[in-house]
C-alpha cells in the first residue's frame, strides 16, 4: 500500500495478511507518504497453521502516530516462525495507548522488532513494544533507534519466553532516553534457557520510577550495558539482571556518575 502524502487509518480499520495452513502468510508493506495516523487502527499478520507469518514493513517520510489501541501484531500459532516487523519514521514516531507486538505460541521463534526515528520516539500511556515466545521457539530481538531523544511514560519494551532463550533489546539515541513509571526488561519463565541482553546508548539515561531488569529461571540472568554521559536514577527505579535458580548476568553502567540520587533535594 503506498500514498502520496497521508494514510489515516480510524474507528478500527485494519490492514490484515493471514495463513490458515501451511502455507506462508503473506508480507504487508505500508508506504504513508508524509504521515501515518493510526487511530484504532490495526496491521496484523497472522499464521495459524505450520507456515511462517509475513512480515509487515512500515514507513513514513515525516510521522507514524498510534493511538487509542492502534496495534502492529506479527504472530504465529502453530510451528512457524512469526513474522519481523518494521517501522520507520522519517522524524517521529509517537505511541499513545498503542502497541507493537510479535508473538510466536508454537513451536516457531518469535520474529524481531526493528524501530527507526530520524527525531524522537515516544511512548505515553500505557504503550508497548514486545516480542515473545510462548511455546518451545526463541523470543523475537527488539531494535530501536530513536535519533536524538526517546521518552517512555507509563509504557514497557519486552522480550519475553517461557523456557527458551529470551530476546535481546538494543536502545540508542543521541541525546536522552527517559523513562517515567516505565520498564525495559527481558525475561524468561521457566526452563533453562538465558535471559536476554539489554543495550543502551545515549548521551543522558533517566530512570524515574522506572526498571530495567533481564531475569531469568533457570539460566542465566542477561547482561545490562549501559553507555551514557551522565546516568541519573531515582532510588526507587530498579537495574537488575539475576536469575532464580542459575548464574546472574551482570550490570555494566558507564557513566561518570552512576547515581546522583543521593546529592538531589526536593525545592
Amino acid at each position: 500500500i503506498t500514498a502520496s502524502e497521508n494514510i489515516s487509518m480510524n474507528s478500527g480499520s485494519s490492514i490484515s495478511a493471514s495463513s490458515l495452513g501451511d502455507g506462508t502468510a503473506g508480507n504487508i508493506s505500508v508506504d504513508a507518504g508524509s504521515t501515518l495516523d493510526m487511530n484504532s487502527g490495526s496491521i496484523t499478520s497472522r499464521a495459524e497453521g505450520a507456515g511462517d507469518g509475513g512480515g509487515i514493513t512500515v514507513a513514513a517520510t515525516s510521522t507514524v502516530n498510534m493511538a487509542n489501541d492502534a496495534s502492529i501484531s506479527a504472530s504465529s500459532l502453530g510451528d512457524g516462525t512469526a513474522g519481523n516487523i518494521s517501522v520507520n519514521a522519517g522524524s517521529t514516531l509517537d505511541m499513545n495507548s498503542s502497541s507493537i507486538t510479535s508473538e510466536a505460541e508454537g513451536a516457531g521463534d518469535g520474529g524481531d522488532i526493528t524501530v527507526a526515528a530520524a527525531s524522537a520516539a515516544n511512548m505515553a500511556n500505557g504503550s508497548s513494544i514486545s516480542a515473545s515466545s510462548l511455546g518451545a521457539g526463541l523470543a523475537g530481538n527488539i531494535s530501536i533507534d530513536a535519533g536524538r531523544t526517546f521518552n517512555m511514560s507509563d509504557s514497557s519494551i519486552t522480550t519475553q519466553a517461557v523456557v527458551s532463550d529470551g530476546g535481546d533489546i538494543e536502545l540508542v539515541a543521541t541525546d536522552m532516553i527517559y523513562l517515567a513509571q516505565s520498564e525495559i526488561t527481558t525475561s524468561v519463565e521457566s526452563g533453562f534457557g538465558g535471559g536476554g541482553n539489554i543495550f543502551i546508548d545515549p548521551d543522558f539515561v533517566i530512570l524515574k520510577q522506572s526498571n530495567i531488569l533481564a531475569n531469568a529461571f533457570g539460566g542465566p540472568g542477561g547482561n545490562i550495558s549501559i553507555v551514557a554521559g551522565n546516568f541519573i536514577a531515582t532510588p526507587d527505579s530498579v537495574v537488575d539482571a539475576s536469575s532464580a535458580l542459575g548464574i546472574d548476568g551482570t550490570v555494566n553502567i558507564r557513566a561518570p556518575d552512576e547515581t546522583v540520587s543521593e546529592d538531589l533535594a526536593v525545592l
